[in-house]
């Protein structure tokens, strides 16, 4: 999923780890609510077997800034780091990715599909 759907996506494969086992999270909404969210993960029973691909896009992380930011220092990335630190913890495979000159758009998500399928069904 993407944005929203990217949250569900996580959402879904965390707190119903044993119907889906696989989660791709395209510029998944995850700042609102971060601490709710983790706190949902942390108190989760994963199964080893579960893969999530986290990514959002280096251009969407800068919130409109017309100044260089470092796409990895900002809030976006740091909950992402948030994220795949825990799930690492529960004992699931994460692929954390930032799009190098990626948007909030459809066309970008497209390009990381490739990249996210083989993560999720090749390991």
């Amino acid at each position: 999923g993407s944005s929203m759907g990217g949250l569900m996506a996580l959402f879904g494969v965390c707190m119903y780890n044993e119907t889906f086992s696989k989660a791709l999270c395209l510029s998944s909404a995850v700042g609102p609510g971060i601490k709710e969210l983790l706190g949902d993960i942390g108190e989760a029973a994963l199964s080893p077997d579960t893969r999530i691909y986290l990514s959002w896009g280096e251009e969407e992380a800068k919130y409109g800034r017309r100044t260089s930011v470092n796409s990895l220092l900002t809030r976006t990335a740091q909950n992402h780091y948030l994220l795949q630190g825990l799930l690492l913890q529960k004992g699931c495979a994460v692929d954390l990715y930032c799009q190098p000159g990626g948007h909030h758009c459809e066309a970008d998500w497209e390009k990381q599909l490739p990249r996210g399928m083989d993560f999720l069904w090749n390991g």
